[in-house]
C-alpha cells in the first residue's frame, strides 16, 4: 500500500494529516541522585501537539485538538503492546482526543466553538470507541479498549478533574514537570480568549 494512497485514505478524516507529535525529552540534571535518574527512565513518555489536529467524525463533526496539548496517549498495559495496543500504535487518534476529552469534559471545533460540554466519561469512552473503530476498521480491539476504559478509566477520569474549569488546559498534569523544569520543550500558549461558548 503507497503512502500516497494512505495520505488520500485519510484526507477527509484527517484535513491536517495526522497528529504530528514531538517527545518531551527529560532533563538529568548533574547532582541527580540516582532515584531521580530512576524514575525518570521509568516514566510515560510524554508527547506535545507539534501543530493543530482536526478529526472529521462520521457524521460530519469536527474536532480540533490545538498545538501545544500535552498527553502520554493510551495508559495501555505493556504486557498488551504486542497485541498492537502500543500507545503511539492504532491507539494514537482515539487517544489523543480521548485524553483531550477527559482533561476538559468538552471538545472545540476548528473555529473554536466548544461543543459536547459536560458530557461525563461514559460519553468520552464511547467517543473514543468510535474513532478507534473509524480510523482502523476494527470492531473487536475497539470494543475491548473500551470495556478497558469503563473499567479501569475512572483513575485518569478522577486525575484529571482538577484540570476541568471550563478553559483550555493543554499542559495538565505535565505543567508540574515544566514548572520543574524536568523537560526540554519550548511551551505553546494558547489563549482563553480564543475561545467561544
Amino acid at each position: 500500500m503507497s503512502a500516497d494512497f494512505v495520505s488520500d485514505a485519510w484526507a477527509h478524516k484527517m484535513p491536517n494529516g495526522l497528529p504530528t507529535m514531538v517527545p518531551m525529552l527529560p532533563l538529568i540534571n548533574e547532582g541527580s541522585s540516582l532515584l531521580s535518574r530512576i524514575k525518570i527512565l521509568k516514566a510515560s513518555t510524554v508527547y506535545v501537539l507539534a501543530k493543530d489536529f482536526i478529526y472529521i467524525r462520521d457524521n460530519g463533526e469536527a474536532i480540533l485538538v490545538p498545538e501545544g496539548f500535552c498527553t502520554d496517549f493510551g495508559s495501555t498495559p505493556r504486557i498488551l503492546w504486542p497485541l498492537g495496543l502500543e500507545p503511539t500504535g492504532i491507539l494514537l487518534t482515539c487517544s489523543l482526543i480521548h485524553d483531550f476529552g477527559y482533561r476538559h469534559d468538552f471538545y472545540i471545533t476548528p473555529s473554536m466553538q466548544k461543543i459536547h460540554k459536560s458530557t461525563g466519561k461514559r460519553f468520552h469512552d464511547r467517543l473514543f470507541k468510535e474513532i478507534f473503530e473509524e480510523v482502523n476498521h476494527m470492531k473487536v480491539m475497539p470494543g475491548l479498549s473500551y470495556f478497558g476504559l469503563t473499567l479501569f478509566g475512572w483513575f485518569a477520569w478522577n486525575m484529571n478533574g482538577k484540570y476541568r474549569n471550563n478553559k483550555l488546559c493543554l499542559t495538565g498534569e505535565y505543567e508540574r514537570l515544566f514548572q520543574a523544569q524536568r523537560f526540554k520543550y519550548i511551551k505553546i500558549d494558547i489563549h482563553e480568549g480564543d475561545l467561544h461558548e
